[in-house]
């Protein structure tokens, strides 16, 4: 490049600003890609039993569930303490979750819940 560099401003963006929404809906899985963190308010259900795993890591409990709000449903996966703090029939916003394809289906889930709260209280609908 030498030392010959010029800058230009540009007075506008050549294309049109989109607002991105910080909490995405079920429906919308499918355009985020893996490896993403994202937020998402969604009613826990369908809990299986905590299973107890050993990794590399060492021993760790991973329990799988699905999620539902009004516009779909998602596979979720929560490990160690999160496994005895969730609640199935309870909404919660789950935030800093990582988008993850399973390598046999292909499927997009989610997993890996580092922290939510709770929406609505116990029995309540997304």
């Amino acid at each position: 490049m030498g030392g010959n560099v010029e800058l230009q401003q540009l007075p506008t963006a050549p294309f049109p600003k989109v607002d991105i929404p910080s909490t995405f809906d079920l429906a919308m899985l499918k355009t985020i890609a893996p490896g993403q963190l994202i937020t998402v308010k969604a009613k826990v259900t369908a809990l299986r039993e905590a299973k107890t795993l050993q990794t590399s890591r060492g021993t760790l409990k991973m329990m799988e569930g699905q999620i539902v709000d009004p516009q779909g449903y998602s596979k979720i996966v929560f490990w160690e303490k999160f496994c005895d703090q969730v609640e199935e029939g309870t909404t919660y916003i789950f935030e800093n979750i990582r988008v993850k394809k399973d390598s046999v289906t292909k499927q997009v889930y989610r997993q890996y819940c580092k922290k939510w709260h709770n929406y609505y209280s116990h029995g309540a609908t997304c």
